[in-house]
C-alpha cells in the first residue's frame, strides 16, 4: 500500500512540473508573471526542508 504521502508527493511534482511550464508560455513583461515565479520557489523551498541530508525524501513506510 502506497498511503497517502505518495500521492500527494506525485502532486508536488504536478504542482511544480505545472508552473515551470506556465512560465514558458506567459510572456516576460506579464504583470502577475512574477508572482508565478515566487510561488515556484515558495513551493520548492517548503519541500526542500523535508528532504533528508541525502536530498532525497524520508520514506514513511
Amino acid at each position: 500500500m502506497l498511503g497517502d504521502s505518495y500521492f500527494r508527493g506525485r502532486d508536488n511534482r504536478w504542482a511544480q512540473l505545472t508552473l515551470v511550464e506556465t512560465l514558458d508560455v506567459v510572456p516576460a513583461h506579464h504583470h502577475r508573471r512574477n508572482q508565478i515565479i515566487e510561488l515556484l520557489h515558495s513551493h520548492i523551498s517548503g519541500l526542500a526542508v523535508l528532504l533528508s541530508g541525502d536530498g532525497f525524501c524520508p520514506d514513511p513506510a
